[in-house]
């Protein structure tokens, strides 16, 4: 695989089939859900410091306002010990 070992390049992936509380967002004031702050704690400590697999499974436009849109890439994250982060 490749090594991402410089911020510039870096991806942005969302993970697919993931069901966790969602963070707020402060652009509309919107709460975070409860326990979404241990969620991405958790996640963040199974695979920082790790070497990981990337699968990209689809991707899909994600509106972003009235007249714009974002081509995101969702996919699954796995490590030795897990084949699916995603899983619990």
């Amino acid at each position: 695989g490749e090594t991402y070992d410089a911020e510039s390049k870096l991806k942005k992936i969302s993970l697919a089939s993931l069901r966790a509380p969602r963070a707020g967002n402060e652009r509309t004031g919107k709460p975070d859900e409860p326990f979404s702050a241990e969620c991405k704690e958790r996640l963040r400590a199974m695979t920082i410091g790790k070497s990981v697999k990337v699968n990209v499974n689809y991707e899909r436009e994600i509106p972003m306002g009235p007249n714009a849109t974002e081509k995101r890439q969702f996919g699954t994250i796995s490590t030795k010990q897990k084949a699916d982060i995603g899983e619990v």
